[in-house]
């Protein structure tokens, strides 16, 4: 951790999370320029004859378990790359994946069982998010 000195002279700790380009303590450090989903999430494929992005290039197998412990592995992957990367761009990200998970509804109209883990985890950190947004601001008074 490195500490900042002030200029009153007192040092304070800085804390940064670079991979995001936020420091603490009042300064900006440099936004990383962010790479495509295609080139950076195992679930997301550039079709090389087209060049067609493939948003949800995800097979499931015969054992659901499995199939939505991968989905929601996923999940963390994609929290974890537009955390790393929070771009204008990647908000857009998520729509792009639902519409790809849209393709592979069964004939009963149901999501894959990785499809449904993924987004498990996508809303329980939503909820987690709308849960913090809508608290009351505390009065100091």
């Amino acid at each position: 951790m490195e500490r900042l000195i002030p200029a009153n002279g007192e040092a304070m700790p800085k804390i940064r999370r670079a991979a995001i380009g936020i420091t603490f303590a009042g300064s900006i450090a440099p936004v990383i320029t962010a790479t495509h989903p295609a080139d950076a999430l195992s679930f997301v494929r550039r079709r090389q004859e087209s060049g067609y992005i493939d948003w949800w290039a995800v097979e499931d197998g015969s054992n659901f378990r499995a199939d939505f412990a991968m989905g929601e592995n996923m999940g963390r992957e994609y929290l974890d790359f537009i955390g790393r990367y929070p771009t204008y761009g990647h908000c857009l990200l998520l729509g792009h994946i639902v519409a790809g998970m849209a393709h592979t509804i069964d004939e009963r109209g149901r999501l894959g069982a990785s499809a449904t883990g993924f987004l498990r985890i996508v809303n329980e950190h939503a909820m987690a998010s709308a849960t913090i947004l809508a608290m009351p601001e505390i009065d100091h008074a």
